[in-house]
């Protein structure tokens, strides 16, 4: 394993890549096909990620990733791991999340800012919510370029 991949590991809480139940990726607004694409953002390994696109054109803000949880789930929150590479290229800063059951029809969750920093962040809602998707929303990025990566979104499922 190289050597950044065993900080990045060394740094999150490893109960992300315990996920069994498969997500997908129904949108995104912009990604660098074939390098950062927006699956490495819901795949369970912290050394790859999602980036907004960069190289033929720099697309602006919101950067937004739909992610279908494959049935409805009840969960209370979302957990963001930016990229693990040792960059900071991409770090959001502010955030939004919405929920829905149909993918049509959103409500919104939570908006906030994360600090500038590599740590695994949780969002967390003011109540339980029951969906099938969820849209992450960047808003803005840590340095305030027009960039956003995601190494991995995860739901904070309800504890029964």
């Amino acid at each position: 394993m190289p050597r950044d991949k065993q900080k990045a590991s060394s740094r999150m809480d490893m109960t992300m890549l315990t996920r069994t139940d498969k997500y997908t990726v129904k949108s995104v607004t912009s990604q660098e096909q074939g390098e950062a694409d927006a699956e490495f953002a819901i795949d369970g390994d912290p050394g790859t990620f999602w980036h907004s696109e960069y190289n033929k054109t720099v697309t602006k803000h919101p950067h937004v990733l739909v992610v279908d949880l494959g049935k409805e789930r009840e969960f209370s929150g979302i957990t963001y791991l930016p990229r693990q590479d040792g960059g900071s290229n991409g770090r959001v800063k502010d955030y939004s999340v919405d929920v829905s059951t149909d993918g049509e029809k959103w409500q919104p969750a939570a908006k906030g800012s994360f600090p500038d920093s590599a740590d695994l962040q949780e969002v967390k809602f003011q109540a339980p919510v029951k969906a099938r998707y969820f849209r992450f929303s960047a808003l803005s990025e840590a340095q305030g370029r027009d960039y956003a990566a995601v190494a991995e979104l995860d739901i904070i499922p309800v504890k029964k």
